[in-house]
């Protein structure tokens, strides 16, 4: 099966012919397809973690070669490859309506590098996206306050609640702009300008993020709180 790492940036080449070469000597013909999404698939750079994501599809899926895949973690941090996400195709396909918000983020951007293209063709409807959005800003507000209960007032704990937020109410606004009809921009800052204007609610709270400072204080986690909020409140709002 040939790859298609080539039409990587040539930093990446190396450590993807040597990630693709491990999941076929491991998986062999159950492998069908490995796909980069995220900022590594347009750009050659890593998530917000540094590292890149990556689908690997597999018919059949089994739990021994998750765990054969697992204990070669030393192996896929030294190439930089954040713990693959495993899929069969029968999964992907079913799942639109369940995970449309992360299936929507791969088919967004992503680059197949070995097999066939499982993520260009799929179709969403805007009752689901609505649906989980709703979901995922509750849940978020849900995980904030119970994460600062944690904290204990621990400006570290803080931090990291306020970072983690960040992370996932950006992967949120790029649906959210994709439930509006409205373009997706490359760049952080301009999907929070166009996600805070088409639904009319104030993101102020994301500048820390966006400007990539090195410590928040608890007042941007709380203007980010109140954020979330308005998105949650706003796509329950939504009719479908």
């Amino acid at each position: 099966m040939p790859s298609e790492v080539s039409t990587l940036p040539a930093r990446l080449q190396g450590p993807m012919q040597e990630y693709v070469a491990l999941i076929q000597a491991l998986a062999v013909d159950r492998l069908l397809a490995i796909t980069l999404f995220g900022a590594a698939a347009d750009s050659g750079e890593g998530g917000p973690s540094g590292q890149i994501q990556s689908v690997v599809v597999l018919d059949p899926l089994d739990l021994e070669l998750v765990r054969e895949l697992g204990a070669q973690g030393a192996s896929l941090g030294r190439m930089r490859i954040q713990a693959p996400l495993l899929m069969t195709p029968e999964y992907i396909t079913a799942s639109v309506d369940v995970f449309p918000v992360e299936l929507l983020d791969i088919q967004r951007r992503h680059l197949c590098v070995l097999g066939r293209d499982y993520f260009s063709t799929l179709e969403f409807t805007r009752a689901d996206v609505r649906l989980q959005l709703e979901r995922e800003f509750k849940r978020e507000l849900i995980q904030l306050r119970q994460g600062i209960l944690s904290a204990g007032g621990r400006t570290q704990a803080m931090e990291d609640i306020y970072w983690a937020a960040a992370e996932q109410t950006m992967l949120l606004l790029r649906a959210v702009l994709w439930l509006h009809g409205k373009p997706v921009p490359d760049a952080a800052a301009g999907i929070a300008q166009s996600a805070a204007t088409a639904c009319g609610v104030d993101l102020s709270g994301l500048k820390p993020a966006l400007a990539g400072v090195k410590h928040v204080d608890f007042q941007a986690l709380d203007s980010l709180y109140t954020g979330i909020i308005e998105l949650a409140d706003h796509v329950d709002g939504i009719t479908v």
